[in-house]
């Protein structure tokens, strides 16, 4: 966590006792239960909106995990603050109505707030992840996507004319987006850890926002109730996994994925069509049950070449990991007695700028440390015990200074090898046996 530390996580700090952020966290999942069951309670008449409320104090629990694993985490007080919405929906609809105690009202009050809520979730979750740099822009940008919720608040309480919320919703998208857009350029620059993070937080909160979308176009108002407040939870957990990770894939690996997935299952589906084609035009009896069957075995069919497909490229990607005889041969051809041991080191700095992808690497000797300028990065060496070498490494001007990984800051430790011992230990029991002192 050494790459996210200034923004917030400061390692993996764990306490044994229950912390006072833990306890509000839990305060606050009690609280937003509460308020659900008190409307389940006074408001008995089936509503959809009711459904949506309860999936707000799972961003209390997500809070308070991170939280105890992490405390005084900006992200994990986010998430405690995001599940008080249902404190809002049902203080804003007993403001607004004058009562709590009809499910239209609370109905009303949760598409009244609908882009409220939507832009706390889309402005403070990135920003509690990675703090633009650009704070001008961010307020600016801020205000933009407040100004459109404000618009949709305003033209759903009907102060306003309705066509205004088309324009507040488009407001609400262009201030989420240009905020987003400032988060990944300020997470560029870190290291491969928290751009992978950012970049994963980015493409969650999009899938979660175009799902609600495509649920409120295509579905009924009672199912999208239904979809919106299970993405509400989903969301709440995705968010502190992604936090609480230290290591992340790459996004091309997983939309790879993806792709042969579809490309399974799109192959089913038109072998499947095909069949119920032709079993209609010969007459054949039960084409659904033929295409069906036929579905079925070409997927059982697809899934081994999908994973020999993947896994020939995940071998092209990072090699198979064994070594061959040849790489042996090519590792271990300066290996002999006349050498010059500058030489190896020379070859091992290149070995090791090869395998961390950085643009160079040097080994220096000495116990005084070198003059580093540029974009160059110290990292010591434990060789027979004692930190008496070091090696620099190069990164990209892109990365800037952070972008070095925490995996490539272990030491690196040197040991005699086995073939010294035993002439040692040979010769030893040459002097014992003639008489002679070893």
């Amino acid at each position: 966590m050494a790459e996210t530390a200034e923004y917030g996580a400061s390692g993996d700090v764990r306490s044994a006792e229950v912390t006072a952020e833990v306890l509000a966290a839990a305060v606050c999942f009690v609280l937003g239960v509460g308020l659900t069951a008190l409307s389940l309670r006074l408001a008995p008449q089936r509503s959809p909106g009711l459904a949506f409320l309860a999936g707000w104090p799972v961003f209390a629990v997500a809070g308070g995990v991170v939280l105890d694993q992490q405390p005084a985490s900006r992200i994990g007080r986010v998430l405690t603050l995001l599940s008080l919405a249902p404190a809002l929906d049902l203080g804003w609809a007993g403001a607004r109505f004058g009562s709590v105690s009809s499910a239209h009202y609370i109905a009303n009050a949760v598409s009244e707030l609908a882009a409220v809520q939507v832009a706390a979730v889309a402005l403070a979750i990135p920003v509690a992840v990675r703090p633009p740099k650009h704070r001008g822009c961010a307020i600016g940008l801020v205000v933009l996507a407040a100004a459109g919720a404000l618009t949709v608040l305003l033209a759903q309480a009907r102060v306003v004319h309705m066509s205004a919320r088309g324009a507040g919703w488009a407001l609400v998208v262009l201030g989420c987006a240009g905020l987003w857009t400032l988060v990944a350029r300020a997470a560029w620059t870190d290291g491969r850890t928290s751009r992978r993070r950012v970049v994963w937080l980015l493409v969650g909160l999009a899938l979660a926002g175009a799902l609600v979308t495509v649920a409120w176009s295509l579905m009924s108002a009672e199912l999208a109730y239904y979809v919106t407040g299970s993405v509400v939870a989903v969301t709440a957990m995705t968010v502190a996994r992604l936090w609480l990770r230290d290591s992340f894939r790459p996004l091309d690996e997983a939309a790879f994925d993806v792709v042969l997935v579809v490309a399974a299952v799109g192959t089913a589906v038109l072998a499947a069509a095909l069949v119920r084609i032709g079993a209609g035009l010969v007459r054949v009896p039960s084409p659904g049950t033929s295409a069906v069957f036929t579905a079925l075995v070409t997927v059982v069919m697809a899934a081994p070449a999908a994973l020999w497909v993947r896994r020939a490229a995940t071998t092209h990607r990072y090699g198979s990991g064994v070594l061959s005889p040849t790489d042996v041969a090519v590792i271990t051809a300066d290996l002999h007695a006349k050498i010059e041991p500058r030489s190896l080191l020379d070859k091992a700095a290149r070995m090791v700028a090869a395998a961390s992808g950085s643009a160079g690497a040097r080994i220096v000797l000495g116990e005084d440390a070198p003059v580093l300028s540029g974009h160059w990065i110290l990292h010591p060496l434990d060789v027979g015990g004692g930190q008496s070498r070091r090696t620099a490494r190069r990164v990209s001007p892109a990365r800037g200074a952070r972008a070095a990984p925490a995996e490539d800051c272990r030491p690196v430790t040197a040991h005699r090898g086995p073939r010294r011992a035993r002439r040692r230990a040979c010769g030893r029991s040459r002097a014992r046996q003639a008489g002679r002192r070893p």
